[in-house]
């Protein structure tokens, strides 16, 4: 289970990372930008219409 779990994350993680090059009126942001367009993915996988 718990290698389920590590490979999990480490799947995510590399799938959804900040990337260098970030504009800098954007850092202060980009955490939750990140996190913002993870939940509208895991939405749209499981069927749901995000606008």
């Amino acid at each position: 289970e718990s290698l389920t779990q590590d490979y999990d994350a480490k799947y995510w993680q590399q799938r959804y990372s900040l990337k260098e090059g970030i504009p800098s009126f954007l850092t202060n942001a980009a955490d939750k930008i990140l996190t913002t367009g993870k939940y509208l993915n895991v939405m749209r996988e499981c069927g749901h219409s995000v606008q």
